[in-house]
């Protein structure tokens, strides 16, 4: 075994000290360091990929350089969404005609009977 030799810490108010290392223990940081770092690098790489992606798929949607089958999708959608309002609001002018017809004839439909109302 080696000696060990002494590094100098300098740390907070420059408070001095000399640590032994050995020669274990700088075979251990070398190792570290030579395989840690690409380790690191590469699972960094593989974690932030989709991110990097995703952000730029949204910067490219901001810019006006969307795909024009997307945007076709999109378009799509919201005539199928603008037809269901369409066809909600003529649904809800039908039970508003029906309400008022009823209650012109002084009776309520059935499906609208609330609690205290006679069944005729």
């Amino acid at each position: 075994a080696r000696a060990p030799t002494s590094v100098r810490i300098t740390g907070y108010h420059e408070f001095c000290r000399e640590v032994p290392v050995s020669g274990d223990m700088m075979s251990f940081v070398a190792v570290m360091v030579l395989l840690g770092v690409p380790v690191m690098g590469f699972t960094a790489r593989f974690a932030l990929k989709p991110i990097v992606e995703a952000v730029l798929r949204l910067r490219e949607s901001f810019d006006g350089r969307a795909e024009p089958r997307d945007v076709a999708a999109l378009q799509a959608r919201v005539r199928g969404l603008e037809d269901q309002l369409a066809d909600l609001q003529t649904q809800m002018l039908r039970i508003d005609e029906t309400t008022r017809f009823h209650a012109q004839l002084g009776r309520r439909p059935a499906g609208l009977a609330g609690p205290g109302a006679r069944r005729t």
